[in-house]
C-alpha cells in the first residue's frame, strides 16, 4: 500500500538498520512535492498534515501517543461558543445626554430594542451634567424588561438617580430568587398570595367591599393561573422581586437621604398551547402600553400618583381637574386624610398631629398632587400592582416612564392613545420607530427624563 501527501518540513526519523546490514531511509525530496512512502516506512507525526490517513500497517508502527495525537488533528473543529450577550450597566446608561435605540439580542422569540434621552437642563447659559434620572431594563436572561424613574428634586437628582439604577439591576436578580421559591410552591397557595397581595394595595377598610373584592379578584387570578400555574408562578415572581429589589433602594441612605424610584416591569410568557401572555407589575407612574400588531395601543396600567387616587375616589371632580390643568400653579384645599399625608411624605404621626391641631385641609396644585407617590420604591413598603394580558404574533409591549403625560389630553388624566399608536407606528425598523416614539414624547409641553423599551412578538 502507498500514498502520497505534501513533504513534510522536517526530515522524517531514520529508518533503523536491521541486524543483516544497512537499509536506506525514504528518499528526501524538496518541500512542496510528493513522496512515495511504503509500509515499512515510520511517519513524523509533529510534521504530519492533517490531510494523512494512516493503514493498519502505518499504526503499528506509531506509538499509542502518537495515534491519538493524529486523531486529534483529523477530528472535526468544535462548534463556536454561543456570542455571550452583552448587558450595558444602569450607570452607564444614565450618563449620555441621549441614549439612540439599541437592539438588546438573547430574548426569546422577541425583538427588544431600548432607548434613553436626559432631561434638558440650562444653568447660567450652560448645560448642567447630571444623571438621568430614567434607566432600562431588558434582561434577557429572564426575559425581563422594563422602565424605572427616579423620584428627584432639586437638591436630591442624585439620589433619584442612584435609586432607580440599584432597581434596574436589583429587580432582575430578585426575579431568579423569587422565581425558584414559586416554583416549590403549591398552585393554591400561589394564586392565594397574589391575590391577597392585590388586595392590600386598595386600602380596603369597609369589611364588606373588602370581602367583595377579595372574591373579585379571586375569580379573575385563580381562573388563569389553574389552566396555566407556570404563568401564576412567575406572575408572583414578578411582584415579589421589586419588593425585594425594594430592600436594596433602601439601603443607599437614610430617610433623609436616601432616593425612591418608581419601577414598570413585564416579561411574555408562553403557555403549554403556545398562548402568549404579558405579565406586567408596575409601582409608581411609569407605564405600560399593549400595541397591537394592527396599530390599536391600548393602556395596561394606571398611575400611583395622589391625583390619580383623588381623581378617581372622586376627591376631585372632571371640572376641578381640568380647571387644575390650564392653571397648574393654582391651589385648591382638599380634605386631609392619611393617605394625602402619607403620598406628601409624611407618616401617620404628622397625620395625627394635623388632626390634633385642627388644620382639616391642605391647599395643592396640579404639579403638587402629579408628583405625590402613593407607592413607589424606596418606601417602607413596596407592593406593586399586576397586569396580565394576551398577546399576538406583532404585538408589542412598551414600557416608559412619565415622559408620557405628555400624551395625556388636555382636560383630563387619560392618555391620547391615537397619538401613541401614530407616534409608534410606521413603516421602519423597530429601533425608528421607537426612536420616532422618544422624539415625540419629549417634543411635549413637559420636559422630563425619557426612558422607554419595547418588546414585540415575533
Amino acid at each position: 500500500m502507498a500514498f502520497s501527501f505534501d513533504a513534510p518540513k522536517r526530515v522524517p526519523r531514520p529508518t533503523p538498520k536491521p541486524k543483516n546490514g544497512p537499509k536506506p531511509g525514504p528518499k528526501l525530496v524538496p518541500s512542496g512535492e510528493p513522496i512515495e512512502l511504503g509500509d515499512e516506512d515510520i511517519i513524523d507525526v509533529e510534521a504530519a498534515d492533517n490531510a494523512v490517513e494512516l493503514g493498519d500497517a502505518d499504526i503499528e508502527e506509531v506509538t499509542p501517543e502518537e495515534v491519538s495525537q493524529i486523531r486529534k488533528r483529523n477530528a472535526p473543529p468544535p462548534p463556536p461558543k454561543p456570542e455571550k450577550i452583552k448587558t450595558r450597566e444602569p450607570v452607564e446608561l444614565q450618563q449620555k445626554d441621549i441614549e439612540p435605540p439599541f437592539e438588546v439580542n438573547g430574548f426569546e422569540g422577541l425583538q427588544v430594542a431600548a432607548t434613553l434621552e436626559k432631561k434638558n437642563v440650562h444653568k447660567a447659559g450652560q448645560k448642567e451634567e447630571q444623571l438621568n434620572e430614567d434607566n432600562v431594563i431588558a434582561d434577557p436572561e429572564t426575559g425581563i424588561i422594563g422602565a424605572v424613574d427616579g423620584l428627584g428634586s432639586e437638591g436630591t437628582k442624585e439620589a433619584g438617580a442612584r435609586a432607580s439604577s440599584v432597581a434596574a439591576k436589583e429587580i432582575p436578580a430578585a426575579f431568579k430568587k423569587a422565581s425558584a421559591e414559586a416554583k416549590r410552591q403549591t398552585i393554591g397557595d400561589v394564586a392565594q398570595q397574589i391575590v391577597d397581595r392585590q388586595l392590600a394595595r386598595l386600602n380596603i377598610t369597609d369589611p364588606a367591599k373588602r370581602l367583595a373584592k377579595q372574591q373579585e379578584l379571586s375569580a379573575m387570578f385563580d381562573s388563569v393561573i389553574a389552566k396555566d400555574p407556570d404563568m401564576g408562578r412567575k406572575a408572583l415572581a414578578l411582584i415579589e422581586a421589586i419588593s425585594r429589589a425594594n430592600e436594596a433602594v433602601l439601603e443607599t441612605g437614610d430617610e433623609k437621604t436616601r432616593g425612591k424610584t418608581t419601577a414598570c416591569v413585564g416579561m411574555i410568557h408562553q403557555g403549554p398551547d403556545g398562548t402568549r401572555y404579558a405579565i406586567v407589575a408596575n409601582i409608581g407612574d411609569s407605564v405600560a402600553f399593549k400595541r397591537r400588531a394592527n396599530g390599536e395601543v391600548v393602556q395596561l396600567t394606571q398611575e400611583d400618583s395622589l391625583l390619580n387616587l383623588m381623581t378617581s375616589a372622586g376627591s376631585i371632580t372632571p371640572e376641578q381637574l381640568a380647571e387644575m390643568k390650564a392653571e397648574p400653579k393654582k391651589k385648591i384645599a382638599f380634605p386631609i386624610s392619611l393617605e394625602l399625608v402619607q403620598a406628601m411624605g409624611g407618616s401617620k404621626k404628622d397625620y395625627e398631629r394635623f388632626q390634633s391641631s385642627g388644620i382639616t385641609s391642605l391647599p395643592l396644585d396640579y404639579r403638587t398632587l402629579k408628583r405625590a407617590m402613593t407607592r413607589s420604591m424606596g418606601a417602607d413598603s413596596a407592593e406593586a400592582s399586576l397586569t396580565i394580558r394576551k398577546m399576538e404574533k406583532g404585538d408589542e409591549l412598551i414600557i416608559g416612564t412619565d415622559i408620557f403625560d405628555n400624551f395625556e389630553n388636555t382636560n383630563t388624566e387619560e392618555m391620547d392613545l391615537s397619538r401613541i399608536a401614530e407616534a409608534a407606528g410606521g413603516e421602519g425598523t423597530q429601533a425608528e420607530r421607537l426612536g420616532q416614539l422618544r422624539k415625540t414624547a419629549k417634543g411635549g409641553p413637559k420636559d422630563d427624563d425619557a426612558a422607554i423599551v419595547m418588546a414585540r412578538v415575533i
